[in-house]
């Protein structure tokens, strides 16, 4: 359908396509499933009380998802901020800004997400709250973010590629037992601010200098820094790798690069 502003309150969303010039504003009880959404000129606002599936929405300004359920598949394109409130798992979404916005990801009634698994998300800020992993199962991709935020709250770790020819300054922390993985690829340079696993490993990777200000493990975990093409700074409170066997190995390739 096609109109300026749309409002559609359902049971459950079913194979609709809307085109509104304004505002479209969903709300369902039950599902989202198969849907095509595109606001010529503003924002998407969407309410689920069941699952959202395969659903493509399209805004100039910002897309607000408030999801008691699953996000699974599908995309969300937007001008400006995405919130993504979801209580159950995002799963292979692709979400994107045009530059210069945020993604954040948290609960809906939950203050975490249950988890995020593959996917891609676009954005100069990420900012995830998930309790059951990030990227645990398929790795999750990080592209163009200059600030990446991760707080993972129950279990699961953390497993997440980051794309970024700028500087790019992350935050990730995870509880319980799953190790961190965090690959970055680019010639921006990563600043690590702080990096925390309670129990399981730690491994960066990078293609570009690093600099870190706060890696440990708390519990039991090793650590491991590789660095390609770059320098490792290790400032801050340093690295620390908890366990009776834990270790920590530092490393970089090229020519003429340091570890100091």
């Amino acid at each position: 359908s096609s109109a300026n502003t749309a409002n559609l309150d359902a049971a459950g969303v079913f194979s609709t396509s809307v085109d509104a010039h304004n505002t479209i504003t969903v709300t369902a009880d039950g599902d989202v499933d198969n849907t095509d959404l595109n606001s010529a000129m503003a924002s998407i606002v969407l309410n689920a009380g069941g699952n959202v599936i395969g659903t493509d929405s399209t805004a100039t300004t910002t897309i607000d998802y408030m999801v008691n359920g699953d996000v699974l598949n599908g995309s969300t394109s937007a001008g400006d901020d995405i919130d993504l409130m979801v209580d159950g798992a995002i799963t292979n979404l692709l979400a994107t800004t045009d530059g210069g916005d945020t993604i954040t990801v948290a609960g809906a009634a939950n203050a975490a997400a249950l988890m995020v698994d593959g996917g891609v998300f676009t954005a100069d800020t990420i900012a995830i709250t998930a309790s059951n992993g990030v990227g645990s199962e398929n790795v999750v991709s990080l592209a163009g973010a200059e600030s990446i935020t991760i707080a993972n709250t129950v279990l699961g770790g953390v497993n997440v590629v980051s794309t970024n020819n700028n500087a790019v300054t992350t935050a990730v922390t995870s509880a319980g037992a799953g190790d961190i993985t965090f690959d970055e690829n680019g010639t921006g340079v990563l600043t690590v601010a702080t990096m925390t696993a309670e129990t399981g490993d730690i491994v960066v990777t990078a293609d570009a200098d690093v600099t870190t200000q706060n890696v440990a493990t708390t519990v039991d975990g090793d650590i491991t820094i590789a660095v390609n093409d770059g320098n490792l700074l290790v400032s801050g409170t340093g690295i620390n790798a908890t366990g009776a066997d834990a270790g920590v190995d530092l490393s970089v390739t090229g020519e003429e690069e340091d570890v100091t």
